[in-house]
């Protein structure tokens, strides 16, 4: 999965001169905390600045000419925030969990602060903990016994760097509109989308089948040892494949803001 960044680094981000010392985005004439003009609202008719808000006082001269769009705005954005869902976190190991026999699913605890990730990064690694397939043949070349213990050990871990689980997310899930109609807006629940994805699709996608039928015809062994390197490579397909599932199901979801493919990350 690529790195999933918050909505603060997109590159069509509001100009460096609207970010405040917090990092919230303010109109650069907004006053620091007197009166005076201004673009946001004040707590009292002296003009007291509440950090965030979006409509000057009522009192206020500018008052009068507030755009009505802006008045919608306000209003939708204080919905917004009462709706806002926390963002879905990891606090310890889950149990394991074993699918289709020899696949064992271990969830990890979120990580944050982790050096090295931009935003904030669910990965997936697979161990097939030294597991072997061992092909036996008789004196004619005919295999006669096949013995596989290949088992896979699979971790899913959502690692943050730059980026905070309350963090707004910036595309996919998390922008769609069910979600914002949800409250679930954060770069956390962006990151449980991916952890969710990569969760089903084991549980619920065929995984590769060894096809060596020997005891019901004759194989020979160069032939079971071609059956071995497919039923390798497909592992490793099955696992390329999900990843891209989850890139396309979580970073490219219908109608996301923006689509992935019109996302560039500022530097």
């Amino acid at each position: 999965m690529c790195d999933c960044l918050p909505s603060n680094r997109r590159s069509n981000a509001v100009p460096s001169s609207w970010i405040n010392h917090s990092g919230r985005v303010a109109h650069p004439d907004a006053p620091a905390g007197a009166g005076g003009g201004g673009s946001f609202r004040s707590s009292s008719t002296l003009g007291i600045v509440q950090d965030g808000e979006m409509l000057p006082d009522p009192q206020a001269p500018s008052a009068r000419t507030v755009d009505p769009g802006l008045v919608q705005l306000a209003g939708e954005t204080e919905v917004a925030k009462a709706k806002r869902q926390p963002p879905p976190t990891i606090a310890s190991d889950a149990a394991d969990e074993v699918v289709h026999g020899i696949v064992t699913l271990k969830l990890k605890a979120d990580e944050t602060g982790v050096s090295g990730i931009v935003g904030a990064h669910t990965s997936l690694s697979e161990n097939n903990n030294g597991g072997q397939i061992n092909i036996h043949s008789d004196d004619q070349g005919n295999v006669d016994n096949v013995t596989n213990d290949l088992a896979w050990t699979i971790e899913i871990i959502t690692q943050y760097g730059s980026g905070n689980p309350d963090d707004d997310a910036a595309y996919g899930r998390g922008t769609t509109k069910p979600d914002k109609d949800a409250g679930n807006v954060t770069l956390g629940f962006h990151e449980s989308c991916h952890r969710e994805d990569l969760l089903n699709y084991f549980r619920t996608e065929p995984i590769p089948v060894l096809d060596i039928d020997f005891k019901n015809k004759k194989i020979k062994t160069a032939t079971a040892n071609a059956a071995r390197t497919a039923y390798i490579n497909a592992w490793g397909a099955y696992f390329s494949k999900i990843k891209k599932f989850s890139v396309a199901n979580t970073d490219e979801a219908a109608g996301s803001d923006p689509p992935l493919s019109k996302y560039k990350p500022t530097p």
